[in-house]
């Protein structure tokens, strides 16, 4: 059955991105950016990982050949975003060429591997290849709806419904290709998009497609077990709420809604007492957990300046400590990367934040959509994930700082 599901969902996907090949539709680089994992699922579920990456790099191939513009300016060549991927990249030459990576290190230089090979080329193609007008955005809000459903039913399908919410991580397989939390990150993007789009859009059936899309995410949420999931997407939407352009009646609409719906999931969820609200419950005893070790671990490292200059190097603090990567993004830059390495993570950050308000509060709301994303992606970046996981942030940034060059024409500035 699941061999037959696997050829079914490929057969669709497969559809859709050849039509956005052959029309050249922007909506493909949601895929390129935030559904890698799906052909690789796929693909594992058929029998053969490495095709699954083939397909990918098949798939954006053909793309690049039909679009193959690039943009080269000085304002994307001189913007706090791109120093800040330079003189990462430039602390990871220097560990591998330079100082070495320690041999027995092996996650170390799984990390610069994957860096180099999985993240770097996308990164440069989303620096150099997309334009961030109003209408990319459009499309690539429609994409992430459209490659997030299909990533969706593929997740759910392999980590086995039947055991949802039951045992470590919801029943999510040890070797499954992603990580639940990962998972999860990648759902709370998709209600994001899907939320947004069915607030702006004027079409009953992309609405309801929205909120069927959005529906999904919530329960991949509760499979996943995942407690900062939830937590951060209540956060964004209270930004959302607080500091959007909508009219005081339309917020109150928007509130009222949402207490209705999280107070009839949250009793829905206690009554099947799902892996879920176990998990926020055991944050009472927080300073019994591993988490609570890690930073203080984290504190110590930090207070004492052991990281120097340029820090302990790729999984430097997982190597040196056993406690593998830090599980918070400021943590692991500092620590492994050294001074070099938090100040490339504060010039991608600070204006990107800065920025992610602004479009929060402007009159046009469809680009918001790229700032909750931002702002949602850094809060669970202080939680969960590393330096390989966090290139959707970086992405992000991407994005947000192309349309302020070349669509708002906004002068970015550190000051």
């Amino acid at each position: 059955m699941k061999l037959v599901f696997s050829i079914i969902v490929l057969v669709f996907i497969t559809f859709f991105l050849s039509k956005d090949v052959l029309k050249k539709d922007q909506r493909f680089w949601a895929f390129i950016i935030f559904f890698q994992h799906i052909p690789l699922i796929i693909f594992d579920q058929l029998g053969s990982e490495i095709v699954g990456m083939g397909y990918f790099v098949i798939m954006v191939f053909l793309y690049l050949l039909k679009c193959p513009k690039f943009i080269l300016s000085k304002a994307r060549l001189s913007n706090p975003i791109t120093y800040s991927l330079i003189l990462f990249l430039s602390s990871l030459f220097i560990h591998y060429f330079i100082i070495g990576i320690n041999p027995n290190n092996i996650r170390g230089l799984e990390t610069f591997r994957q860096v180099m090979i999985f993240n770097w080329p996308i990164i440069g193609l989303c620096l150099f290849s997309i334009k961030g007008d109003d209408e990319f955005l459009l499309r690539l809000m429609d994409g992430l709806v459209l490659y997030g459903f299909f990533f969706l039913i593929t997740v759910l399908f392999a980590s086995g419904l039947a055991e949802m919410g039951v045992g470590e991580r919801g029943g999510f397989r040890d070797d499954f290709r992603i990580s639940p939390l990962a998972a999860a990150k990648t759902a709370g993007v998709i209600i994001i998009a899907a939320f947004i789009k069915y607030l702006n859009e004027n079409s009953f059936k992309e609405k309801l497609f929205s909120l069927f899309v959005l529906a999904i995410c919530v329960l991949l949420i509760f499979v996943t077990a995942s407690r900062a999931a939830l937590l951060f997407l209540l956060i964004v939407l209270a930004i959302y709420v607080i500091f959007s352009n909508y009219s005081a009646v339309k917020k109150s609409l928007i509130i009222i809604s949402f207490v209705t719906v999280s107070t009839s999931l949250y009793l829905i969820i206690v009554q099947l007492d799902l892996s879920v609200v176990q998990r926020l419950q055991a944050l009472e005893n927080y300073e019994d957990t591993l988490r609570y070790t890690r930073l203080e671990i984290i504190f110590d490292l930090v207070e004492n300046f052991e990281m120097g200059l340029l820090g302990l190097g790729p999984f430097g603090f997982g190597y040196f400590t056993g406690l593998n990567y830090p599980h918070n993004l400021i943590a692991e830059y500092t620590i492994d990367y050294g001074f070099i390495g938090l100040i490339a993570f504060l010039l991608l950050l600070i204006p990107s934040l800065y920025y992610s308000f602004h479009l929060i509060k402007s009159k046009y709301q469809i680009p918001s959509f790229i700032a909750l994303i931002f702002i949602y992606l850094f809060l669970s970046s202080l939680t969960s994930g590393d330096i390989v996981s966090a290139r959707d942030l970086q992405f992000v940034s991407i994005l947000i700082m192309n349309y302020m060059i070349f669509k708002s024409k906004i002068k970015y500035t550190l000051n």
